[in-house]
């Protein structure tokens, strides 16, 4: 049966949007009693539902802040290689003195796969399996006074393939739930986007004729559909990248349009006229 994929139902960053989300309920909280007059649905504990799907979709970890968790997985594997390197090349000395010039025992021990493996933590974990048993089958030779390898030694090597077994575990797991997590992700960003949607739309139908309301309940730009009469994106010339966080300003009429994540900008019904338009950033 084939999963039907998840996607967002946005296009600005999702940090943007949750930024946004918090504004528009600030607003739909000061304007609730006219919301409610035009549909009930949006009385308490509508709000409150909204709290929750922010708080909600606000607790769910980044992409960066998986990308890093991974990272300390992987290191914290990396440890456990090594450690199982240092421990095989530490007993070689030991295995060489218990038989010496019998190679055939040395290769029971792994000498010889050691090389095709040491990069592999799948393989090295195997090998260090084979690597213990072999061990504990020779306990008598190893431990005996001429070798002095002890039987803590021997638990090392045990310890260490455990060790070097449960990282790597942590690892792959973290790895394979990295498709869920993102579908997880994406529906709580969905949801609270999906109670934005339907507020801004009640609420540019109420506050059509008033434009200060009105610019209060619009999408942000690179996402709003309905008429617009001034909408643009704000660039860098050099770059084609887009400018985040410019302020447009219409100063007669007092509005302001923040560019969004995509350097999307927008005013909804302004008073007719001809009026100045300013944009400004702090680093431009």
């Amino acid at each position: 049966m084939r999963t039907e994929q998840i996607v967002r139902a946005f296009k600005i960053a999702d940090a943007y949007m949750l930024e946004f989300a918090k504004v528009l309920r600030s607003w739909f909280i000061d304007d609730q009693a006219d919301f409610v007059n035009e549909d009930s649905n949006f009385a308490n504990p509508y709000e409150d539902d909204w709290q929750t799907a922010i708080t909600t979709a606000e607790a769910i970890p980044s992409d960066e802040q998986r990308k890093d968790q991974l990272t300390q997985l992987t290191a914290a594997v990396l440890v456990e290689m090594t450690n199982c390197q240092d421990v095989f090349q530490t007993a070689k000395r030991y295995i060489k003195k218990a038989f010496p010039n019998d190679s055939r025992k040395w290769n029971e021990f792994g000498f010889d796969d050691y090389d095709s493996i040491d990069k592999s933590q799948p393989l090295m974990i195997q090998f260090m399996k084979r690597f213990h048993s072999t061990a504990v089958k020779y306990t008598a030779e190893l431990t005996a006074p001429a070798v002095n390898f002890p039987q803590a030694r021997i638990d090392e090597i045990a310890t260490a393939k455990e060790n070097l077994d449960k990282a790597n575990n942590e690892q792959e797991k973290f790895k394979g739930a990295t498709l869920s997590f993102t579908s997880d992700r994406i529906k709580a960003m969905n949801a609270v986007w999906s109670i934005c949607t339907d507020v801004a739309e009640v609420g540019k139908q109420l506050y059509a004729d008033q434009y200060d309301k009105y610019q209060h309940y619009l999408l942000p730009a690179s996402e709003e559909s309905s008429p617009m009469l001034l909408t643009g994106m704000v660039t860098n010339s050099a770059t084609g990248d887009p400018i985040v966080e410019a302020l447009a300003e219409l100063p007669a009429h007092a509005l302001q349009s923040e560019t969004d994540s995509l350097g999307g900008y927008g005013f909804g019904n302004p008073p007719s006229g001809d009026t100045n338009l300013r944009i400004t950033h702090p680093d431009y």
